[in-house]
């Protein structure tokens, strides 16, 4: 589970994962292998690597190289990524702003 603050203000996903990366993708609560696919162009085994398939509390962010996941990591709603389901991001546009548990992404 990767813990950020509800008010951690600026969050850049380069400083919190240390796998070599080139965009992140974000799926919300009830998303599926197929969901998966469609999203990263591949199939990946969500169902298998995460919870996010039976629980509303949280969002998984992938991390995807060469056409493959390089790390994935659970994110409480607490800050709520949510909204983001289904989009993905490249490495070096991956800054949020965080504020009240609130996100938006700092294009």
């Amino acid at each position: 589970m990767l813990k950020i603050d509800r008010d951690a203000g600026g969050f850049n996903f380069i400083q919190a994962v240390n796998a070599k990366w080139d965009k992140v993708c974000f799926f919300g609560p009830y998303s599926t292998n197929a969901t998966a696919k469609e999203v990263l162009g591949f199939d990946w085994d969500l169902e298998a690597n995460s919870r996010i398939n039976l629980n509303d509390g949280i969002t998984l962010a992938v991390f995807t190289g060469d056409s493959s996941v390089v790390a994935y990591k659970e994110i409480s709603r607490y800050t709520d990524f949510s909204q983001f389901s289904g989009e993905c991001f490249r490495k070096e546009n991956s800054e949020f702003e965080i504020k009240s548990g609130k996100v938006t992404h700092a294009s």
